[in-house]
């Protein structure tokens, strides 16, 4: 069976609201550190990618902003703006902080969602341009074949996934100075760790490694960023 062809125009989906989960709890990245874990590829994996929140001497590598006429407007409207304001998601600059880096902030429609909805995204063109791919973590995991195998020889299987997961990670306000885009007049930056950061995979995989390096009781977890699954025998 094919899946429904969805017919929908820009003029549709600007109509439709922007996804902000109302209530997201922040990460406690060092309580993160803190857990005790049965893997420590998992611990160093996360050791590492944390620093990308906390750490501003990772972004050595981005070649700073030398005009604020480099700061990219934002393509969503005011008031999607506002409400990510209202929830701790981006903050106006305060008088004295100086912009490092910009972000190319526009949402993307999501006309299969029920309602229809769109989504923001942050592209983080300074930050990304100054790193590719080599410069990710790898950390060696099952293939899709051998977790589809593991699901069906076991007897039981539990899937599930972390809510607003990418909100979850705040990132320090000195950092936040490498995610600024700008509204009519006003320069604003975002408050937490976007999806179109080339880092941001790297950081959201290593908080679930940690949280799921535990003993399973007999049961394999497998997880790809915020989806986790377990499956047991008994």
């Amino acid at each position: 069976m094919r899946p429904p062809e969805y017919r929908f125009s820009t003029e549709d989906s600007r109509g439709w609201p922007l996804h902000i989960k109302e209530e997201v709890t922040i990460a406690d990245i060092d309580q993160l550190s803190t857990l005790p874990v049965t893997d420590e590829r998992a611990k160093a994996f996360w050791e590492t990618a944390r620093g990308w929140l906390s750490d501003v001497s990772y972004y050595d590598r981005v070649q700073r902003i030398s005009s604020p006429k480099e700061i990219l407007r934002c393509r969503l409207p005011v008031a999607d703006v506002k409400r990510m304001q209202d929830h701790n998601l981006c903050r106006k600059l305060r008088p004295g902080e100086v912009p490092m880096g910009t972000v190319d902030l526009f949402p993307v429609a999501e006309p299969s969602k029920i309602p229809p909805r769109r989504r923001r995204i942050g592209h983080t063109v300074t930050i990304n341009r100054a790193l590719d791919k080599s410069s990710l973590q790898k950390l060696s995991q099952p293939s899709r074949r051998q977790q589809l195998r593991q699901a069906l020889d076991g007897e039981f299987c539990i899937s599930l996934d972390f809510s607003a997961y990418f909100d979850a990670f705040e990132v320090q306000e000195n950092i936040q100075m490498f995610y600024c885009f700008r509204v009519g007049e006003d320069v604003f930056c975002l408050t937490r760790l976007p999806m179109g950061q080339r880092q941001s995979v790297e950081v959201a995989q290593g908080a679930t490694n940690v949280l799921l390096s535990f003993d399973h009781l007999g049961a394999t977890s497998q997880s790809c960023i915020d989806n986790v699954r377990f499956v047991g025998k008994s």
